[in-house]
């Protein structure tokens, strides 16, 4: 929280608009090769003890940080979101507790179909991603 208060150093963890003074939006892994991983399998996790088999096949990059509010909070004022909030059901977020909400800390209420239009903002806006599975 402190650190969203005072602006955070991390790059990457830009609380303006992507490229804004040069920076760049996301800070990504070094590339990751193609192959296959296990997905669940624990028991105490939600969804129970079902695992899946999956294979990557490209490489791909991860952001260093998680996606924080600042970053979703670009995506939601953007002319991207306004265009396809109608034709996709989008609407902001829910923010029914402040404690989660400082610039810099990890997004939270987002559903799947919210996280894959950030996804397509991320490609519009010319940055790399996460490789799709």
């Amino acid at each position: 929280r402190v650190l969203g208060q005072l602006g955070d150093p991390r790059p990457g963890v830009d609380p303006g608009m992507p490229r804004r003074g040069g920076k760049p939006f996301f800070e990504w892994s070094e590339e990751i090769p193609p192959g296959t991983f296990v997905m669940g399998g624990d028991p105490h996790a939600w969804g129970g003890g079902h695992s899946v088999q999956r294979t990557i096949q490209r490489p791909y990059r991860i952001a260093r940080y998680p996606v924080t509010n600042a970053q979703y909070d670009c995506f939601e004022n953007s002319p991207y979101f306004r265009q396809n909030a109608l034709n996709r059901g989008w609407e902001k977020r829910d923010r029914p507790d402040a404690r989660f909400m400082s610039p810099n800390q990890p997004v939270v209420n987002v559903d799947w179909r919210h996280a894959m239009g950030f996804c397509g903002w991320v490609d519009e806006l010319g940055q790399p991603r996460a490789g799709r599975l």
